[in-house]
């Protein structure tokens, strides 16, 4: 192995020696300078220009002015060198170009030699007119050390990360106890807010600075989806004398990811071992827009995120990440989840995600299948609401087919027949707080004919000429029920079932289209995140830092480059793909208003339902 003081002994030329040298190390005025990426001054320009219509720079200066203020013990000291609008700058630009977020490629970005005037201006660095002080300052810049930069990433991601953590060292839960016990939940709940609107506006402004055309193509449905990110340093210093026994990592807002919730809690115990699947993260929680049109008629875009330990309160992080999109009067539409999501109760996604004013196409667990909800003799079958008329065998096909004792083709033919027997959405009353439904045996979209209606004295009108006689459902109930009686419509309280029901019949043919190919894309656009050749957020050496507010910077930059990309590939794509007439499947029927859920949700400036990291959300401020 060739040592530092023998290669800096050898001249240049010396073979090998020289090569490495030349590779590895630049000799910058008498200081030797570590290997990184350079970034073109372009970049820079499109992060800067970028930030300002975010308005990021602006907001995080003031948020230092006023925790500063908050702060001071005694008078101010003297001007810092480095602005943190030079940080936040580089820290995008690195991303645009695809290299490291990392504070060892920021300070070769901020020190390099050859920076013009121009960038340095950009930057906000010190400059002037007098050419002697100028090549002072330039020389100043240039010898800033890695230190100075991990300073000012940490006073910025300070003004948004609710949960500032001690990182020299790993503590145990009573000393993080002690400090959790000392935060204030008012200031918790101002920095949470900070990060999930800092983090909306990063994502979305791309998307609002495109043609308006373009954005009224999207319908504002989401897709969402928790992946893991692998966080830097587990196990902490390699310094004995910072070991404390039974302690935690020194990244305490991180945790074991593991697909089985028992397995990821054994793996966390002491002395435990991470396998293949196993890994030491942060969950991201990730809203893509999925539509029809995506990809043709508008790009595809991450429009939320949220980081969280893995497997926690995923329904509230949810609501975090996405409660920024109506609140800037974007659409709202349909809203895709996987059992992840689906099988938190009310409080925790149904009636939050309600709130907002989305609508929910999700799959079950195998013990939420079947029977879910009564109401007056109407039964809530996998997440819709059906007359009592509904033949026995239909009420369990899904519980069935999961066992394996229904073949596919038979299942979908009888999600066909189990369709006829569905009550049929007509409005909501009483503030949106009761859906009104219609009898499927009742009106002119009847999808029955029932022998109980002429019983009960209410003639139905003839069905339209050319239209299909309707099945006779002639099995009486074995009680007079009430729904039977009405002569024109039955009202289901909203918030009844409000776990389990959803938007589309499930396992229908337009659940299918609405869930099968965005949860695919969703999963598509995870790993084009995550993997090196694309925005690599699961690139640990790119974040080479502790601390929840830098991880969510730097990820947050990483998911900006990608969305920009996205939007030059989209622009540059054949739309149609080489079809003009191509159509996209749009849904039809009517959809419920979800106005009436505010008791689940929050208002702008309350305290979010969930804020992450490692301490339960029973503290939550009024």
């Amino acid at each position: 192995m060739i040592s530092k003081p023998l290669i800096r002994r050898c001249d240049a030329s010396d073979g090998i020696v020289g090569l490495l040298r030349a590779t590895s190390e630049e000799n910058l005025n008498g200081t030797m300078r570590k290997a990184g990426v350079d970034i073109a001054d372009h970049y820079y320009e499109r992060a800067a220009q970028y930030l300002e219509w975010v308005g990021a720079i602006r907001d995080i200066d003031a948020w230092v002015a006023e925790d500063k203020q908050a702060n001071v013990k005694g008078p101010g000291g003297a001007p810092e060198f480095l602005p943190d609008r030079a940080v936040l700058i580089t820290t995008l630009a690195c991303a645009f170009a695809h290299a490291p977020t990392s504070y060892t490629q920021i300070t070769y970005a901020l020190t390099a030699p050859a920076m013009t005037r121009h960038l340095r201006k950009i930057l906000g660095l010190p400059m002037s007119k007098n050419r002697a002080l100028d090549q002072r300052l330039n020389a100043t810049r240039r010898g800033m050390h890695r230190s100075t930069i991990g300073r000012h990433a940490a006073q910025i991601a300070a003004t948004f990360d609710p949960r500032v953590y001690p990182t020299d060292r790993g503590y145990t839960d009573e000393e993080l106890k002690l400090i959790d016990d000392a935060r204030d939940a008012a200031d918790e709940a101002k920095r949470q807010n900070r990060a999930d609107d800092l983090a909306h506006r990063m994502l979305t402004t791309a998307w609002k600075m495109l043609p308006a055309e373009v954005q009224d193509s999207w319908a504002g449905g989401i897709t969402f989806d928790a992946t893991p990110i692998r966080i830097y340093g587990q196990k902490g210093h390699y310094d004995r004398r910072r070991k404390v026994e039974g302690a935690n990592s020194p990244e305490a807002n991180a945790g074991i990811y593991d697909k089985t919730p028992d397995k990821r809690d054994a793996a966390a115990q002491p002395g435990a071992t991470l396998s293949k699947n196993r890994k030491f993260a942060a969950e991201a929680h990730l809203g893509r827009n999925t539509s029809p049109g995506v990809g043709i008629d508008f790009p595809a875009q991450v429009a939320a995120l949220r980081l969280e330990r893995p497997g926690v309160a995923p329904g509230h992080n949810a609501h975090g990440a996405l409660q920024g999109i109506p609140r800037a009067g974007m659409p709202v539409g349909l809203l895709t989840v996987d059992r992840g999501y689906s099988q938190q109760t009310e409080d925790n996604f149904a009636g939050p995600m309600r709130a907002l004013g989305y609508g929910l196409v999700m799959d079950y667990r195998d013990d939420a299948l079947g029977i879910q909800e009564t109401f007056k003799g109407c039964l809530l079958i996998d997440g819709w609401w059906y007359g009592p008329c509904i033949p026995e065998k239909l009420k369990w096909i899904s519980v069935e087919w999961r066992a394996g004792r229904l073949d596919d083709d038979t299942y979908h033919r009888q999600i066909q027949e189990r369709m006829k027997y569905a009550l049929r959405f007509k409005e909501t009353k009483r503030g949106d707080m009761v859906f009104v439904f219609r009898c499927p045996g009742r009106g002119h979209g009847r999808t029955l004919d029932c022998a109980h209606v002429a019983e009960f004295g209410s003639a139905q009108p003839p069905l339209p000429a050319g239209r299909k006689k309707l099945p006779l459902a002639v099995k009486r109930p074995k009680q007079a029920l009430e729904v039977c009686k009405l002569k024109q419509s039955i009202s289901i309280p909203a918030d009844l079932g409000l776990r389990f029901r959803q938007d589309i019949p499930y396992r229908s043919p337009e659940w299918y289209a609405a869930y099968t190919g965005p949860r695919n894309e969703i999963e598509s656009e995870n790993k084009r995140l995550k993997k090196a050749t694309g925005a690599a957020i699961d690139e640990v050496a790119h974040r080479q830092f502790r601390g929840w507010g830098k991880q969510l910077l730097a990820i947050m930059c990483k998911i900006v480059a990608a969305n920009l990309d996205s939007i030059r590939d989209w622009a540059d794509s054949d739309p149609t793909n080489g079809d003009p007439n191509e159509k996209q499947q749009t849904r039809r029927g009517r959809k419920p208003k979800y106005t009436g859920f505010s008791k689940y949700g929050t208002e702008p400036g309350d305290a979010p339902l969930r804020t992450p990291g490692r301490r339960p959300p029973e503290k939550r401020a009024a």
